[in-house]
């Protein structure tokens, strides 16, 4: 079937995508009863999910996903065999829906993993609650509640029952700081970034999340006019990851870092045409605004705020609504 489906050039419609699946059923012979099972049903199902997700098809992905999880809650698939499915279902259809910039429809859907997190004597909260939390918090910060974003991880960080697992203490503690910039509060931004920073666990970090780190921190600082410190910190971080810079994959972290050196060394920031220019020139080449992606703080966002003197904040929610 994944052979099939990978070599057939299907446009999504519902009606096609049965009828494709009834044909490729047919020729593989495979017999009714097996091809109902509640197995067969959930692998035919990610294989078409796969099939989408690769061919980056996400609308037609997200349809798919909605669709299939009103079939298999009609068929009343969900039993306490497969229960833990509908938490794989309802992860992907939050994404597919913020990726297509639905956040209130991946509000909803994150508010229905809570409400399945409940059920089977809530045997599957530990495992899946730092999806939930991480579902409201992004659709959250771009559905201009960041208030409630600041207080969802303030709370989280009160509760040792959900601290203590380094990845996502990483995971709180950015998003935080990411906030607290995101209401301009400066202080309190690189505070909640501080304990990474000097944490054992930042060692244990992969070299793009330090990285990730690194750059939020230097935003921060160039935001609070910490020049001095921006320079030697860019420094040091050229050390750090030399052979990650020195890389494609890592070209424009490197673009970023001298636009940023640039500013450090200016006597009045962003008043200077070269640097105007080089903001402008690495604005250009940057790709949309996309939400999820591995900026922290968008680079390109955040020039073009600097350069029209506009809240940060205010030009990412203008980036995601439609």
């Amino acid at each position: 079937m994944n052979y099939r489906l990978k070599s057939t050039n299907f446009a999504f419609r519902e009606d096609d995508l049965r009828s494709l699946l009834d044909q490729i059923l047919a020729a593989l012979a495979i017999d009714k009863s097996v091809a109902l099972s509640p197995t067969v049903q959930f692998q035919i199902h990610e294989s078409i999910r796969t099939d989408l997700l690769q061919r980056k098809n996400f609308v037609a992905l997200e349809a798919y996903l909605i669709e299939s999880l009103q079939q298999f809650q009609q068929k009343k698939l969900f039993s306490e065999k497969f229960y833990e499915k509908i938490f794989v279902l309802l992860n992907w259809i939050i994404n597919a829906s913020a990726i297509n910039f639905n956040f209130e429809q991946s509000l909803h859907y994150t508010h229905l993993l809570h409400e399945e997190l409940q059920k089977q004597n809530r045997k599957y909260y530990p495992k899946y609650v730092w999806v939930y939390h991480q579902s409201l918090v992004f659709n959250y910060s771009l559905l201009n509640r960041n208030a409630d974003v600041i207080q969802l991880l303030n709370d989280i960080h009160k509760d040792p029952s959900l601290t203590g697992h380094s990845f996502y203490d990483v995971l709180s503690h950015l998003n935080l700081a990411v906030a607290y910039y995101n209401q301009n509060d400066l202080n309190n931004a690189l505070k909640s970034l501080l304990p990474l920073l000097t944490s054992d666990a930042y060692n244990n970090l992969s070299p793009t999340m330090q990285l990730i780190l690194g750059v939020v921190e230097l935003i921060l600082h160039c935001e609070n006019k910490d020049f001095l410190y921006v320079e030697s910190k860019i420094a040091e971080l050229k050390r750090q990851f030399r052979s990650e810079l020195n890389s494609k994959q890592y070209e424009r972290e490197q673009s970023f870092l001298a636009i940023l050196k640039m500013i450090a060394r200016e006597a009045v920031p962003f008043q200077s045409k070269k640097t105007i220019e080089k903001c402008q020139e690495f604005i250009d080449k940057s790709p949309p605004f996309e939400p999820g992606s591995n900026e922290a703080i968008n680079y390109k966002l955040w020039l073009q705020s600097k350069l029209t003197k506009q809240s940060y904040y205010q030009l990412v929610l203008k980036a995601v609504c439609r």
